[in-house]
């Protein structure tokens, strides 16, 4: 006797049944096929979205004071400098789980050409597409939102 498990997507609509599987097979295949993002990749999306409204004011004053460009800790330039935020120091590594500390971080680690996005829609897009086909960047490999790196 085999049970198929049935991955359906709710519309207002209608119903949809996309795949069956059997029920002790293991579903990210079904779910990449699908082009979904595994749970990791969606926060590390979706905190990266917030990090850029918080950098370009798209967000109210006290989430967007939380990002200090490098620019205005110090004045020796680099060809990154107004690009990137200051890192705070975190004397306990459960400093390193504030959202200023992991945004700081992420945002610096983002590819120029993402950073430079001129909308929110157009940033999505650029992060989306690479995530989708599989060319994951290097952070979303060390990224985790739940605990802190160990050093």
């Amino acid at each position: 006797m085999s049970f198929f498990i049935s991955i359906v997507i709710r519309s207002p609509n209608s119903k949809i049944t996309i795949k069956r599987k059997k029920k002790f097979d293991h579903i990210s295949l079904g779910i990449k096929s699908l082009n979904w993002l595994t749970v990791k990749e969606r926060l590390f999306f979706n905190n990266a979205v917030v990090v850029f409204k918080c950098v370009n004011d798209l967000v109210p004053e006290y989430l967007a004071k939380m990002f200090v460009p490098r620019s205005r800790i110090h004045s020796r330039v680099t060809r990154s400098c107004s690009l990137l935020h200051h890192i705070p120091q975190c004397r306990l590594s459960s400093g390193q789980l504030a959202f200023t500390y992991r945004g700081c971080k992420l945002w610096n680690n983002l590819p120029n050409d993402l950073q430079v996005a001129e909308n929110v829609s157009d940033f999505k897009r650029r992060l989306l597409n690479p995530l989708l086909s599989g060319k994951n960047y290097s952070l979303t490999n060390s990224f985790n939102p739940f605990f802190p790196p160990l050093n």
